[in-house]
C-alpha cells in the first residue's frame, strides 16, 4: 500500500486478508478508512525506554516563570479560605475589581504541591504534564502506520518544539489536555470510531485548570466540520462527522462546569478583544512580528524558526503524498499552525497538532520512493540498548535540573530592590513594572500593594491597563499617570523608557539601582532625605522561591 492510495474492491479485499484487521467494512453505518495502515507499530510497546528519552527532551527546559510566585501564592489563598475569591485585594489601583481566575484548580494544585513536597513537587508536576503529552503523541502517531523510526524522529522533534513552553505553569494542564483529545481524533480518524465522549470530561476539568481549553474545543469542531465534509465528498453519511459536532456542543456546555461558570467565556472574550494584550505580553504578538523585533539570531527567534520549520515539513510532506484519508488531522494541524502565526503562545499547540499527519505523511512520500526507513521493526530492542537509552534520559533529567530544589527566574527580578526596602522597612503602594507585579505581591504583600501584575485584564480594568501602558511606554499620558494614584515607590527596569521618565521627576528621588532595577520614592519621603545619593547594589541571581 503506497501513502493512503489503496481503493476499494479487489485491493482492499487483499488488504483485509494479508492484515485481518483495518479495512473498508462499515461499521455502524461508518466506513472506516479506506487508506488505513497496513500495521500499527507503537513505539511505547516497541521502546519504553525512548519513549522516556522524548518526555526528558520535552521536560527539558526548567524555570520559574514571572507568575510562578502569584500562581502558587494565590493557590494557597484558595486552599485557606476554601472558595475563589471574587474580587482584586493586591493592588490599589483598581481595589475590589473582579477578578476571573480561571486557572484556580492548576493553581490550587500547585500550592498544594509546594507546601507539601516544596520545589520538586513543583517539577513533577511538569515532568507528570510532560510524560502525560509525550505519551499520548506517541500512541496518536502509532496508528499512522510510520516506521519506528519515522515515529521517533517525530515525537523528538515536536518533544523539542514543545519544551521550552512546558514551563510550571498553567499552560502546563493545556499541553497534556490537547495531547489528549488529538489522540482521541487520531484514533478515530484511523477507527471510524473512538471514544470520543471522554472529551466532554476532559473539557469539564480543561476549563478549570486553563483557559486554553478553547483549543481542544477548536479542535473537536475543524475535525467534525471536515469529517463531514470528506465523507460527503466521498458520498458516505455526514453522521459521524455530525456526531462528532454534537459531542463539540456537549464539552461545551460541559466548560461551564466552573465557579465562574459563564464568566470564564466573558474572560476569554475580554482577553481576545483587548487592544493592549499584544503590547504588554509578548507572547501574545504575532509569530512575524515577534520575528522582526528580533532581526539578528537568538534564542527565541532559532525557537520561532524552528516551528515554522516542522510547519513547512508537513506541508511538504503532504504535497509528495496527498491523501483525504487524514485530511481533518492535517485541517487541525494547519489551525493550529495559523493560531501560532496569530500569537506565539500557540507555537507549541501547533508542534503537538503537527505530529501524527507528519508521521504519516513523510512515510507515505518515503514509501513511495522505496526508502527503508518506512519497514517496520516490530521485534523489541535489547535490554542492552533499553538500559543505555534510559542512562541517558536520566543524565539529561539530572543536567537540566529535574533534581534540583530551586527554579531560577527566566528574566530578572527585583531581588536586590526588594531586600533594601524590607532591610529598611519600605512600606506602601509601588508603581511596578508589569512582569514584576506577582513577584511583589509574594514578598511585599500585604505591607505593600502593587498598581499591576501579570494577571492583567482578569483582574484590572481596561482603563489601569491603558494607563500602565501610559506610564510604561514614557506616553503623552505618562505624567497624569503619576499624578493621579497614591504611588509610594516606582519599581522599574532602567531600560524601560519609563525610567526616562523618572530621572525628569523633581518630586521623585531614586534611592536604589541596580543592574536590572531602578527604586524611586517621593523626594520629600524620610527614606529620600535620609539618603545622599542613591544606593548602588549588585545584582542577585532570583530564583523560586
Amino acid at each position: 500500500m503506497e501513502g493512503g492510495r489503496c481503493n476499494p474492491g479487489e485491493k482492499t479485499e487483499r488488504l483485509l486478508a494479508a492484515v485481518g484487521t483495518v479495512g473498508a467494512r462499515r461499521t455502524e453505518g461508518i466506513e472506516e478508512r479506506s487508506g488505513a495502515p497496513a500495521s500499527i507499530v507503537s513505539l511505547l510497546h516497541y521502546s519504553p525506554a525512548l519513549v522516556l528519552l522524548a518526555i526528558v527532551v520535552a521536560d527539558a527546559y526548567r524555570f520559574a516563570d514571572q507568575d510562578l510566585w502569584g500562581h502558587v501564592g494565590f493557590g494557597r489563598l484558595i486552599l485557606s479560605v476554601g472558595r475563589l475569591p471574587n474580587s482584586n485585594t493586591y493592588t490599589y489601583s483598581a481595589p475590589g475589581y473582579l477578578w476571573l481566575n480561571q486557572a484556580w484548580l492548576a493553581e490550587a494544585t500547585m500550592a498544594w504541591l509546594y507546601d507539601h513536597f516544596g520545589v520538586l513537587g513543583l517539577i513533577l508536576l511538569k515532568l507528570a504534564s510532560s510524560a502525560t503529552m509525550v505519551i499520548f503523541i506517541a500512541l496518536g502517531e502509532a496508528g499512522t502506520g510510520a516506521s519506528i523510526a519515522i515515529q521517533l524522529a517525530v515525537l523528538i522533534a515536536v518533544a523539542a518544539g514543545v519544551a521550552p513552553e512546558m514551563q510550571i505553569r498553567p499552560q502546563m494542564f493545556t499541553l497534556a489536555c490537547f495531547s489528549t483529545i488529538l489522540m482521541l481524533l487520531d484514533r478515530d480518524n484511523l477507527r471510524g470510531r473512538a471514544p470520543l465522549w471522554l472529551a466532554i470530561p476532559i473539557l469539564a476539568l480543561w476549563s478549570n485548570l486553563h483557559a486554553g481549553f478553547l483549543m481542544g474545543l477548536v479542535a473537536l469542531i475543524t475535525y467534525g466540520c471536515i469529517r463531514i465534509a470528506v465523507d460527503s465528498w466521498r458520498g458516505r453519511s455526514p453522521r459521524h462527522g455530525l456526531s462528532v459536532l454534537v459531542i463539540a456542543a456537549t464539552a461545551t456546555a460541559a466548560t461551564f462546569a466552573t465557579p465562574l461558570g459563564s464568566r470564564s467565556w466573558d474572560a476569554l472574550i475580554m482577553s481576545a478583544q483587548d487592544p493592549l494584550i499584544f503590547h504588554v505580553m509578548a507572547d501574545w504578538r504575532p509569530l512575524l512580528t515577534r520575528l522582526a523585533e528580533h532581526p539578528y539570531p537568538t534564542g527565541i527567534t532559532l525557537y520561532f524558526y524552528y516551528a515554522i520549520a516542522l510547519m513547512v515539513m508537513l506541508a511538504m510532506a503532504f504535497s509528495l503524498s496527498p491523501s483525504a484519508d487524514d485530511l481533518p488531522l492535517v485541517a487541525i494541524a494547519v489551525v493550529m499552525s495559523l493560531a501560532a502565526f496569530a500569537a506565539t503562545r500557540n507555537i507549541a499547540l501547533a508542534c503537538i497538532s503537527l505530529a501524527a499527519p507528519l508521521a504519516r505523511h513523510w512515510s507515505a512520500a518515503l514509501a513511495r520512493r522505496g526508502t527503508a526507513l518506512v519497514k517496520h521493526s516490530v521485534r523489541h530492542r535489547s535490554w542492552f540498548a533499553e538500559s543505555v537509552t534510559v542512562a541517558v534520559a536520566l543524565a539529561l533529567a539530572a543536567y537540566s535540573g529535574l533534581f534540583s530544589t530551586r527554579l531560577y527566574s527566566a528574566v530578572p527580578m527585583p531581588v536586590g530592590a526588594v531586600a533594601f526596602m524590607k532591610e529598611r522597612g519600605l512600606k506602601g503602594n509601588i508603581l511596578n513594572q508589569f512582569g514584576w507585579g506577582q513577584y511583589l505581591i509574594w514578598h511585599t504583600a500585604p505591607e505593600c500593594r502593587v498598581f499591576i501584575d501579570g494577571r492583567f485584564d482578569l483582574a484590572y480594568p481596561l482603563d489601569v491597563i491603558r494607563k500602565y501602558t501610559d506610564f510604561a511606554f514614557d506616553a503623552p499620558e505618562a505624567q497624569s499617570v503619576l499624578s493621579g494614584y497614591a504611588h509610594d515607590f516606582v519599581l522599574i527596569e532602567p531600560e524601560l523608557k519609563a525610567y526616562r521618565l523618572m530621572t525628569r521627576q523633581r518630586d521623585w528621588t531614586l534611592i536604589y539601582t541596580d543592574e536590572h532595577s531602578a527604586l524611586f520614592a517621593r523626594s520629600d519621603s524620610a527614606v529620600a532625605n535620609s539618603l545622599k545619593g542613591p544606593v548602588i547594589g549588585k545584582a542577585v541571581s532570583n530564583s523560586f522561591p
